[in-house]
């Protein structure tokens, strides 16, 4: 019995999603993720959706109701067909196309973005290769279905079609799906090679790929580190296609989730100004989407970022008002990674290091390929001091997002570390190659003259405080302090002493 017909003969009531996986999975324990992918099924079989709800409606954490008059059909079922002998049976599998159900089905893409994750091909005919293959597979779509804001398709749709492999793009016009992830494993005793490639069905060309290579000494291990990056890199490089797409688009026409990633386009050039056309833009899939946890993430952002590099004359007002928007956020969606990490950051402006770690942690557990999770949690232990563990975690992010917008704070972080540990020479080298970024502010040019400084290499000092007193005449290193709050005294010590020599007023 279905969440359809459960949710039918319940018409008058709330039916909770306890209930639901009760009856439908008979007690076991299951994801949020797969409860959600059936009632997105039963929307789009009776022509709904997860926006207007006009026949299931969503009861914030309680369940669904079905809204409206219900009419159920009581004609008896058809007559079965004529028992087969086993030999029909054999012919009738081995002629049938697993597509041929979905293709007859109205599939409207999801409005959500959708992926499909097709099954991994196995060239050689290396014994157990096609079930590394398909583990590593499952793993990815488990992983990718944490991710919140994407629409996946389940595993035993993709892997009843894994005759459309070897074409991704007829498989994603045939689910309905904007992206497909496919790949190709070879096993060469204890070696293995996998190419990913990533699709957008719209698109002639693939739009990334890549080639791993891997011992197999600990299968699990293998397999949780090539899924984690295989999604990274997905997640990356579908954020860059939509900001693309949405940059494209008169604004008079944009849906929230165009709205959304024109922001974020904004939101990576650190300027006054496109604060507040991503803030506009937010503010307008907010009217779009307004249960839509993503969007109130990113416009705590905005107003985080103003406290965070000085553009604001009220910055209290700024800090209240980052923090009740993370706040927000997580009210509508608390499994999601990003509100999680809006509200370390936020806390991270009241100086609370040690509850914003936990926020990031939680962050990068609901989604182990999270690459600012990552990073945010790197950059927490480093205000702490804890530069080993911190570079580890800022090593994973880098991994995961090798060529993220916000690599100069990677970078700079790392930088606080080797310099905290008395690894001034390369200190100054991530230093520079923080500032050498093509979005990297005020902060990180202050990060560059200091590690410079500290380095005694006076020329890279004043190259960077040239730098920052052109972007901001008026900085002083009070606004450092109130961006990084070091807990260590001696760190702080080192800091102060250290833009003391560089002459910057206090």
């Amino acid at each position: 019995m279905g969440p359809p017909r459960r949710l039918r003969q319940a018409a008058e009531r709330v039916v909770l999603r306890e209930e639901i996986i009760d009856r439908i999975w008979a007690g076991r324990i299951i994801s949020d993720d797969a409860l959600s992918t059936c009632i997105k099924a039963a929307r789009r079989a009776i022509g709904d959706d997860g926006k207007s709800q006009r026949i299931i409606r969503t009861v914030h954490r309680r369940g669904f109701r079905v809204a409206g008059p219900v009419v159920v059909n009581d004609r008896p079922p058809r007559q079965a067909a004529p028992a087969r002998s086993a030999a029909d049976s054999r012919s009738m599998h081995a002629t049938a196309d697993p597509g041929a159900d979905v293709a007859t089905d109205d599939l409207k893409p999801p409005s959500d973005l959708s992926i499909a994750v097709l099954p991994f091909e196995t060239p050689s005919a290396t014994p157990g290769a096609d079930i590394i293959a398909d583990g590593l597979v499952q793993d990815v779509i488990t992983r990718l279905g944490r991710t919140r804001q994407l629409f996946v398709i389940g595993r035993g749709t993709v892997f009843a079609l894994r005759h459309q492999a070897s074409d991704p793009r007829a498989a994603a016009r045939l689910l309905g799906v904007r992206y497909a992830l496919s790949g190709s494993l070879q096993r060469d005793g204890n070696r293995l090679r996998l190419y990913a490639y990533l699709i957008d069905a719209d698109q002639p060309h693939e739009i990334w790929a890549e080639r791993f290579d891997r011992d197999m000494d600990d299968m699990f291990a293998v397999q949780d580190e090539m899924s984690e990056v295989i999604v990274g890199w997905a997640q990356m490089q579908i954020e860059e296609a939509e900001r693309r797409r949405a940059l494209v688009r008169p604004i008079a026409n944009l849906d929230a989730w165009s709205a959304y990633y024109r922001a974020c386009w904004h939101l990576d050039r650190h300027t006054a100004g496109d604060y507040d056309q991503a803030e506009s833009l937010l503010e307008r899939a907010a009217r779009l989407d307004p249960g839509a946890a993503r969007i109130y993430a990113g416009l705590s952002f905005v107003h985080r970022q103003r406290a965070f590099l000085n553009l604001s004359d009220d910055r209290d007002a700024e800090v209240r008002r980052a923090l009740e928007l993370a706040e927000h956020s997580l009210s509508l969606e608390p499994q999601d990674p990003q509100a999680h990490w809006a509200f370390g950051r936020a806390l991270m402006l009241r100086y609370e290091v040690e509850a914003a770690q936990q926020a990031f942690e939680v962050a990068t557990s609901l989604n182990p390929s999270f690459a600012m999770g990552q990073y945010s949690v790197g950059f927490a232990q480093s205000m702490m001091g804890e530069a080993a563990p911190s570079d580890d975690a800022l090593a994973r992010s880098r991994r995961l997002s090798p060529i993220d917008p916000m690599r100069f704070a990677m970078l700079a972080t790392h930088a606080f570390n080797s310099a905290m540990s008395g690894n001034r020479g390369r200190a100054v080298e991530l230093a520079q190659l923080a500032a050498a970024q093509p979005n990297a502010h005020v902060h990180i040019f202050a990060v560059a003259a200091l590690c410079g400084g500290l380095a005694r290499r006076p020329q890279v000092a004043e190259t960077y405080l040239r730098r920052l007193r052109e972007a901001q005449p008026r900085y002083r290193s009070a606004d450092f302090f109130r961006a990084f709050p070091f807990r260590s005294e001696d760190h702080v010590a080192l800091f102060r002493k250290g833009f003391e020599a560089l002459g910057l007023p206090k």
